[in-house]
């Protein structure tokens, strides 16, 4: 009788430390995708990277769908716990090994996003200089003209984010069809190559008061906005009469230097583009972690529910057998 006191208390306190685990490792890995696919897609900086080193010859939508199905994965995990939830409290064992398969499946599902985003990792430098080449062949021949709007827009929003011209810097622009076929309406580079304050202030600022430059200020969002509207890449008559944009478009580099950024973009763009990978890599690989204790303690469940249930057989045919 003791016996069976004591392998029902056991089978309780086991019981709630699996549901415990679950709400733990599922909810926190499933809650931690849903916000990295949510950040994804409100963060611009994600998918403007993407359609920058994709070169515009994927699809926006590519980027949206990929992250919409982060979020999905998250939500699938949240209600996996809350399944194994229901088959631990049901005591149902059938309930629990469709549980573990599917823990099973999304570790899989993690593993690859951990190894596919540390691929990306390691595999970018030695690709790097071959894309910076295609992208400043693409921005030299494509900038400007309407129908490349999305790749436009991404150009424009890394300049103005990131404080730079060009891939490798402001001169980039010099032999560019959008200097030579006038689309640039007279100007030397795109406004979003321009700080609307000396550059040599912002740098005393940022320096004073630890702003990230990738943060950027109001201004340049603003500019960034104005300046990839679809209506024109370029800056209303009011804002084009500013003296900032005078000086940051003048040939003299004794006017323009303090309010042109002459420094490229493809430094900062790997930096952060690596970073990003390493990051997604670290993620991934962590819920993986969690993953594998959130299978170890169902299985450890169905084991001791098996043995317990063993133990019943063997006591039920010894009862059951007639007294000589």
């Amino acid at each position: 009788m003791l016996e069976e006191e004591m392998s029902l208390s056991g089978t309780k306190c086991t019981r709630l430390v699996l549901i415990f685990c679950n709400v733990i490792f599922s909810w926190i890995s499933g809650g931690l995708l849903v916000l990295f696919g949510g950040a994804s897609l409100y963060d611009p900086s994600y998918i403007q990277t993407f359609t920058l080193l994709s070169l515009d010859n994927v699809p926006q939508y590519m980027f949206i769908l990929f992250a919409l199905s982060i979020i999905a994965l998250g939500g699938f995990i949240i209600t996996l716990g809350l399944f194994g939830c229901f088959g631990t409290l049901c005591d149902n064992n059938c309930i629990i090994k469709t549980y573990v398969y599917l823990l099973i499946f999304v570790f899989v599902a993690e593993i690859g996003l951990a190894a596919g985003s540390l691929y990306i990792y390691f595999i970018f430098p030695s690709v790097a200089t071959e894309l910076k080449g295609s992208l400043v062949e693409k921005l030299k021949t494509d900038f400007g003209y309407p129908y490349e709007l999305a790749f436009n827009t991404a150009v424009d929003f890394t300049q103005a984010t990131l404080h730079c011209c060009g891939f490798n810097n402001y001169t980039d622009y010099d032999q560019s069809s959008w200097r030579s076929m006038a689309l640039n309406n007279g100007l030397q580079v795109p406004y979003t190559c321009c700080s609307t304050t000396p550059i040599s202030l912002s740098r005393w600022s940022m320096a004073t008061n630890h702003t990230h430059p990738y943060d950027g200020d109001d201004d340049d969002h603003n500019l960034f906005r104005e300046a990839s509207s679809t209506e024109s890449f370029y800056i209303s008559s009011s804002t084009e009469s500013s003296s900032w944009v005078k000086r940051c478009q003048s040939v003299n580099p004794m006017e323009s230097d303090d309010y042109l950024y002459v420094n490229g973009c493809w430094d900062q763009v790997e930096q952060l583009y690596t970073r990003h990978a390493l990051f997604t890599a670290i993620l991934f690989a962590s819920l993986a972690l969690l993953q594998i204790v959130g299978v170890l303690f169902p299985i450890c469940w169905l084991r001791r529910a098996e043995k317990s249930q063993q133990q019943v057989r063997i006591r039920t045919s010894r009862q059951a057998q007639p007294l000589l």
